[in-house]
């Protein structure tokens, strides 16, 4: 009886040992429309369910703030606001809104979260519809229905709707957000170094137990390859990185191929020789949101406006 008591007491201390020492540990599974996967060094076995909770539950927030395909977050209930109506937000909604108030005007409007007018109209949201190609007429009256400077945030937490037509998409930025809020949740249980990745926007902290900084390779701008062609191979530390490319989500109407990225400012399909746009920045909401904008702005004004801002790096591929 002693034995058997003296080895269960050797057999459990060994393998508490195991299961607290800190190990590699993946997660994924599907958020926004698209999946996630994290990387993590730090943790023990024994952490595995608290972090997990922790990281769907985060999730499942953001996605209820922010999803236009659910009737009740909080931005399909902001688009069916009436005219000078106004609501109060979770601190998640607004600080992605106050973040887009500074890149709106940033990109001088080449970067819009109201564009979701556009977006239903050339067949790239939650509307399906049988698609006919919008006459020219009918884009001007759309882009009349454009303009974050009518969305008026009002601290701590509310926000107006200035005007009745005005309806939001966040498609390019929260997914990026996303990354961001699930960093700061790994930092808080003392993790030496994670990567986290959600639709293909990255972003890491801390290094891998070999020391080494993470690679993260960017997909080839070719709507033949595959996730797994990589064109090109970043080194990150501490940052983020967001593409923006045409040649995964696009359309084709009578032989001819449009991009989901709208040019807010024309009302149509960006159409230029920029096949794919990566920034790297110090979060992964404002990479993301920059990359899309800089799709749109073409290569010359991109590289103007990126050099404009500090601490923030471009990579742009051609098919």
């Amino acid at each position: 009886m002693i034995k058997r008591l003296f080895f269960g007491i050797i057999v459990g201390g060994f393998l508490f040992l195991f299961l607290n020492n800190p190990v590699k540990l993946n997660f994924s599974g599907q958020t926004m429309g698209t999946t996630y996967s994290i990387t993590t060094y730090g943790f023990s076995y024994l952490d595995y369910f608290f972090v997990h909770r922790s990281i769907t539950k985060r999730l499942e927030a953001i996605n209820q703030s922010m999803s236009t395909y659910s009737p009740t977050s909080e931005i399909s209930r902001f688009n069916a606001l009436s005219e000078d109506a106004m609501m109060t937000v979770s601190q998640d909604f607004y600080d992605v809104l106050d973040t887009s108030k500074m890149l709106y005007k940033l990109t001088d409007g080449a970067w819009d979260p109201t564009i979701k007018p556009l977006v239903d109209r050339w067949g790239f949201s939650e509307k399906v519809e049988e698609f006919t190609w919008p006459s020219q007429y009918e884009i001007t009256e759309l882009k009349k229905e454009l303009g974050f400077d009518f969305v008026q945030l009002i601290p701590p937490n509310k926000l107006k709707k200035n005007r009745k037509n005005i309806f939001l998409d966040l498609s390019s930025i929260a997914k990026g957000y996303g990354v961001d809020a699930i960093i700061e949740i790994l930092k808080t249980y003392a993790v030496s170094g994670t990567m986290v990745e959600i639709g293909g926007e990255v972003r890491v902290f801390g290094l891998k137990p070999d020391i080494e900084p993470w690679k993260v390779g960017l997909n080839s701008p070719d709507s033949e390859a595959s996730k797994y062609d990589v064109s090109k191979v970043v080194v990150l530390k501490n940052k983020a990185v967001a593409t923006s490319g045409d040649y995964r989500n696009f359309k084709t109407y009578k032989g001819k191929r449009y991009s989901h990225i709208i040019d807010p400012r024309t009302g149509f399909p960006v159409s230029h020789s920029l096949s794919s746009v990566s920034v790297i920045a110090p979060t992964c909401m404002f990479a993301d949101a920059l990359a899309t904008a800089c799709l749109v702005l073409g290569e010359k004004k991109a590289i103007n406006l990126i050099k404009s801002i500090e601490n923030v790096d471009l990579i742009i591929l051609n098919n």
